[in-house]
């Protein structure tokens, strides 16, 4: 099934209990031992402070599920494509190949958006705007696929550059240059 839409969803971030939570979460931590709701209900969108300003700012967020349905789909037919030419140069001279004598296929890459240099839409550019001065803290990602311009925006809590741990908090926020998506990204 070819994915043809991505939906947009709120960011769900609690920023207030009512008082039979706080309760229930006091109750547990002092007969139970249980101590999670308590803690959170202490203080409720420390932990997501992107997901807080998202919410703040009533931007809604891509669909995570349905972003990696699309782009698993997107990466399988661009290497369809890559692979179908590179078996179509056999036989070829190797220096006048794009490829030499194996196949490497397309990878969805991040960049910061500062070392990002394919151009970039005002209305991505915006929410991008508001979204650092809402939470400066964030890092703005672009993540598109090497071989294919379908960028995602993407901002998450900092990580360090060439860390492979995940961000604490990371969201999907706009998607562009994507013909089946035109019309339906802001």
């Amino acid at each position: 099934m070819l994915q043809t839409e991505i939906k947009r969803e709120p960011v769900y971030c609690v920023t207030e209990f009512d008082e039979s939570a706080i309760n229930i979460g006091d109750e547990a931590k002092a007969i139970l031992g249980y101590s999670t709701l308590a803690e959170i209900t202490a203080k409720p969108s420390a932990d997501l402070p992107i997901g807080k300003a998202l919410s703040d700012l009533g931007i809604e967020i891509l669909n995570l599920s349905d972003v990696q349905t699309y782009q698993l789909e997107h990466l399988r037919e661009v290497a369809q494509r890559l692979f179908t030419e590179w078996l179509a140069t056999e036989g070829r001279d190797p220096s006048s190949l794009r490829w030499s004598h194996s196949f490497q296929g397309p990878a969805w890459q991040k960049s910061p958006i500062e070392e990002y240099k394919q151009p970039i839409p005002e209305f991505v550019l915006n929410k991008a705007i508001q979204i650092k001065k809402a939470y400066p803290d964030c890092q703005i990602v672009i993540e598109h696929l090497n071989e294919s311009p379908d960028p995602f925006l993407i901002v998450r809590t900092p990580v360090a550059k060439y860390s492979y741990n995940e961000p604490a908090e990371s969201y999907y926020v706009e998607v562009w240059n994507e013909p089946k998506f035109e019309g339906r990204v802001r």
